[in-house]
């Protein structure tokens, strides 16, 4: 982040500093960065809120590219030496977070500020809500294929985590608070995970609260994070003003925050367990054996599958280019007809999901 611009920047795993790149008017000082994700290949995707005085600026530059200086939301692209591929904006929409799901999802989270527009055209209405959680999922080249919004009190959706067909999101609410047909009805300052499928479903929810009759009393998480084994751990932090204390419910389960509590900011970190964390990838993806790579014309998966499952060549921009069927034994993937470049293979069958990049050299 920066004064006046976001700034994106490269580091290796050995510290080597490899580029920086920023974006955003420098004369306007409005632009922020919010959250950065990577894809197997190497290309760098991330969010913030922008803005700019028209006086000051025509528009928002992103290196060679632009948005309206009115945008409010900036999702962009650079790939992995550091080159600016396409830049996308919003009205009304205030991002948070954003992860790529199996190379084929991007999913952003924030908030949704009044009716929403995606550049230039109508995409979200909050029904009069000030301020709707939001979670959206995005292809590879940024165009917006779902999203899923909040009703009832003011919300707004923090990070997020995820496994190969779930999502999570952490929610702070002042309730009551509705998404699809998951309601929490009472009045009270929430802290949520939300549990969704990878279409952007609403599956469960789990709160912490505190009653809306503690005056001054607040409640905010911050994060949530994947465990071994399916547990799930999220963190906040509680604001008791005027020394009056808080008391903070774990839905079955309770504790109290003192009112001698000095400074009032008392912070948290819960477990759920289980979570449901959906189907895991983890015995598949250590199987998955691919070679050669680089390849040429063919490339050959090495592995036993069962009956029924397939391979998938995506473009690192989420385009699938070839499917096909796969033997006991694995099989033989014709790679001749794709042009040179870098690919995410992908194979599957009822259960399970595997991925791993490859590059095709003619």
């Amino acid at each position: 982040m920066g004064n006046a611009q976001a700034y994106f920047w490269k580091i290796g795993s050995d510290g080597t500093f490899h580029w920086l790149r920023s974006g955003g008017c420098v004369e306007s000082a409005k632009t922020r960065a919010r959250g950065a994700a990577s894809d197997r290949i190497g290309n760098f995707y991330a969010t913030g809120f922008t803005g700019a005085d028209p006086a000051l600026c025509d528009d928002t530059p992103f290196g060679p590219l632009s948005i309206p200086v009115t945008a409010t939301f900036f999702l962009v692209k650079l790939s992995n030496d550091g080159v600016f591929e396409w830049v996308r904006w919003s009205q009304g929409l205030n991002p948070t977070d954003v992860e790529t799901l199996n190379d084929s999802l991007l999913i952003v989270s924030g908030s949704a500020i009044g009716p929403t527009t995606f550049e230039g055209q109508d995409w979200i209405n909050t029904d009069g809500v000030g301020q709707s959680a939001l979670v959206a999922g995005f292809n590879m080249s940024g165009e917006p294929i779902w999203s899923t919004h909040s009703l009832g009190g003011n919300a707004y959706a923090y990070r997020l985590a995820m496994d190969s067909t779930r999502i999570w999101t952490a929610i702070d609410s002042d309730g009551p608070f509705q998404v699809g047909q998951i309601l929490q009805p009472d009045s009270g300052y929430y802290t949520m995970i939300l549990g969704m499928t990878r279409q952007g479903e609403p599956t469960w929810l789990a709160h912490i609260n505190t009653e809306l009759g503690e005056a001054s009393c607040y409640i905010e998480s911050t994060g949530f994070a994947l465990g071994g084994n399916g547990v799930g751990y999220t963190t906040g932090y509680v604001l008791s003003e005027n020394q009056i204390g808080c008391t903070l419910d774990w839905q079955s389960g309770s504790f109290d925050i003192p009112s001698e509590v000095d400074p009032y900011w008392t912070y948290f970190v819960a477990r759920l367990n289980p979570v449901p964390v959906g189907i895991s990838e983890g015995s598949i993806q250590r199987r998955l054996r691919a070679f050669p790579n680089p390849c040429d014309d063919a490339v050959r998966i090495d592995m036993d599958v069962p009956r029924g499952s397939f391979a998938r060549i995506w473009t690192t921009d989420g385009r699938l280019v070839l499917e096909d069927g796969l033997s006991a034994e694995g099989g033989t993937v014709q790679t001749d007809a794709l042009r040179n470049g870098y690919y995410l293979l992908e194979v599957q069958n009822a259960g399970e999901r595997a991925t791993m990049p490859i590059l095709v050299q003619h």
